[in-house]
């Protein structure tokens, strides 16, 4: 009798999306056109977003990236962003591998994560054309609050830690 070889991440893969299709199907979902997906890159140890329309390839790194489906629940409901992902790595000799296939989740990616070596993919959300251009606009334009910004405009001020001096025996 041959041997039958399974990766142990194909096989989690393969159980998990029926399981993720019945969750899709119990559910209430609306379609978007756009996928917000975050890309970490684990040599030069940086992040990136990257908009992937629906039905068009994207590239990051070595990966290219096709959003097939991209989903939310209504505002109703408890929030939640699902797509789902064909992802391939192009690889060193150019030969195509499918890394990734299946639905991921934004409230949960490590549920079906994609295994690789360089590089993680993860759901962050799923917008409409009409939601993406006054998200865009909302972090590209300054609010108008009557003045001009400070030097300090758009940081973070931390308060510092008061200091407390320990009694020592």
């Amino acid at each position: 009798m041959p041997k039958i070889k399974i990766f142990p991440q194909r096989l989690l893969a393969g159980l998990l999306t029926p399981l993720a299709g019945v969750l899709l199907c119990g559910a209430t979902f609306l379609d978007r056109d756009i996928a917000v997906l975050h890309g970490l890159d684990k040599i030069a140890a940086e992040v990136k977003e990257i908009q992937a329309p629906v039905g068009q390839e994207v590239r990051f790194g070595r990966l290219r990236i096709n959003v097939l489906a991209c989903r939310v629940r209504p505002p109703e409901e408890t929030p939640e962003s699902a797509a789902f992902l064909e992802i391939i790595d192009i690889g060193r000799n150019l030969q195509p591998v499918e890394t990734f296939r299946g639905w991921m989740f934004a409230s949960s990616p490590s549920l079906s994560a994609m295994e690789h070596t360089l590089y993680d993919i993860w759901v962050a959300r799923c917008l409409s054309t009409a939601e993406l251009a006054a998200f865009n606009r909302k972090d590209h334009e300054p609010e108008d609050m009557g003045h001009e910004p400070g030097p300090t405009a758009g940081r973070l001020f931390v308060p510092p830690v008061p200091y407390k001096k320990t009694s020592q025996r």
